[in-house]
């Protein structure tokens, strides 16, 4: 089962808040320095629920859904990723 031994590692800690981490890179060309964006989505670690698509799909609760990755598809988990990026964007 999925994420049977991270939930594992975790017992006896107080918490099971994590997050999830999105790193996005953007340069204008050769020689041109990067800017580094981040989006961070809050959550916690669960039992599993649902079947495993992508590593820890299944035991990363989203903060304030209820919900694990599993039912979101791989675009509706970027969108969530990413709107906090949007939020960091100089200029925005």
């Amino acid at each position: 089962m999925c994420g049977l031994g991270l939930n594992r590692m975790l017992d006896g800690f107080q918490t099971r808040a994590a997050w999830a981490l999105c790193t996005f890179a953007y340069s204008a060309g050769p020689g041109a320095e990067p800017v580094l964006f981040e989006g961070r989505t809050d959550g916690q670690i669960v039992p599993a629920r649902g079947p495993s698509k992508f590593g820890w799909d299944p035991v990363f609760e989203v903060e304030d859904t209820g919900l694990t990755w599993v039912p979101f598809s791989i675009w509706v988990g970027f969108a969530i990723l990413w709107a906090t990026l949007v939020k960091q964007t100089p200029g925005r």
